[in-house]
């Protein structure tokens, strides 16, 4: 099966016309952020432009329009991944345009300016601050379409003649903008450390991979449970605080890790397994093997399975005639084996089905201590 198709471009930074950013990626970033925040849906993107650089180059923008096609019939979001080889920003793009005449939609910077194709950005993030790592996110990028007529294996700094937009398929295929949280808002309005203080994200990257999570473990992760383990763990640096609060933040947010990654380990294995039997309610709390009102098939629903479904399945999995457990056990007999020995007992044990419940509900004070905080970030 083919790799959704998405774009890929550079952008050099030694052009930025402003002095409040870094770059100009960064000052579309925050321009774009301040748009979704006025809660205006009609307004709320930007167009990146890509600059023309030869005027002998052609753009073919029914390639373009073909590539945002493929991606909407497929139901899966079209990407636009952009560097400078230092940052790698992702972007979803909504459309894209030979011309625009709406200069209040785009930076100052490209005034004046020659540009190929426009991108409507409706959502952007940035997902590495560093050369090493960046280069990482470059490497899983490669072309191997029936759109663009060369193929490569691997994108880097020093693969030359390439004709930006280029056309690319990502090796990780990471959906970088679907809520990974029930509490979840577009991406870009979610804290992003690697923003606001790039320096500090390094060092406590080096911490979380020396000190909470093996270097394996942490690389494996999805790019957005990283980016808020990196998150709550510049909470245990604040000094002046109110501890009761920070540690029922931590809690809640770790919380919200452990349930995406269920989702992404035992979630994974259940859609594969059992997608087109079971089925689930639309608040994602119940797995049920009829299919009812107000459920949907669990190969279709898109949104996180709770920490209560996994836990009730437990308890209900032998009265489903096609699904067990020992079924699955000896394919996946680590994960399978900690889950009904370690993981579900401590969840039982600790209440944190009702503490999960109590954060949804927007619950002003929810109890918890230092002691369990840190067990759950532990865990």
């Amino acid at each position: 099966m083919k790799k959704p198709l998405n774009f890929y471009t550079v952008f050099n930074p030694m052009l930025n016309t402003g002095d409040l950013y870094e770059t100009q990626a960064h000052e579309f970033y925050f321009q774009l952020k301040q748009k979704v925040k006025q809660n205006a849906p009609e307004s709320a993107f930007l167009y990146w432009g890509k600059l023309k650089l030869n005027e002998a180059t052609e753009t073919n923008y029914e390639d373009f329009e073909r590539v945002l096609a493929i991606n909407k019939s497929n139901g899966v979001d079209t990407k636009l991944y952009i560097t400078d080889y230092h940052h790698f920003w992702v972007a979803k793009v909504e459309s894209v345009h030979s011309a625009i005449n709406d200069s209040n939609n785009t930076l100052p910077f490209y005034d004046n300016k020659e540009v190929s194709v426009w991108f409507k950005v409706v959502d952007m993030d940035l997902v590495s601050a560093e050369f090493e790592e960046t280069s990482h996110y470059l490497s899983q990028l490669y072309v191997d379409n029936d759109i663009e007529e060369n193929k490569i294996d691997m994108i880097s700094p020093y693969v030359g003649g390439l004709k930006f937009p280029l056309i690319v398929q990502d090796k990780n295929n990471e959906n970088y903008f679907r809520n990974v949280y029930t509490e979840d808002t577009k991406r870009i309005l979610r804290d992003n450390a690697l923003v606001e203080s790039p320096k500090d994200t390094e060092r406590l990257a080096s911490q979380v991979k020396s000190f909470v999570l093996p270097p394996h473990v942490f690389s494996n992760l999805s790019h957005q449970v990283r980016n808020e383990i990196l998150s709550i763990e510049t909470l245990f640096s604040q000094k002046n605080v109110d501890k009761e609060k920070l540690f029922e933040d931590i809690l809640f947010r770790y919380l919200r890790i452990l349930e995406s990654t269920m989702n992404e380990t035992l979630g994974v294995i259940l859609k594969r397994e059992f997608g087109s039997t079971l089925y689930v309610h639309a608040d994602g709390s119940k797995l049920i093997d009829s299919n009812v009102n107000n459920c949907v098939s669990l190969m279709h629903y898109d949104k996180n399975l709770s920490i209560e479904l996994f836990v009730d399945l437990f308890h209900k999995n032998k009265t489903f005639g096609n699904l067990s457990f020992e079924a699955i056990k000896d394919r996946y007999p680590e994960l399978i084996t900690f889950f009904q020995d370690e993981l579900h007992p401590f969840i039982l044990t600790n209440e944190l089905i009702e503490k999960r419940k109590a954060f949804q509900a927007g619950a002003t004070k929810v109890y918890t201590s230092k002691e369990l905080a840190l067990n759950v970030r532990n865990t």
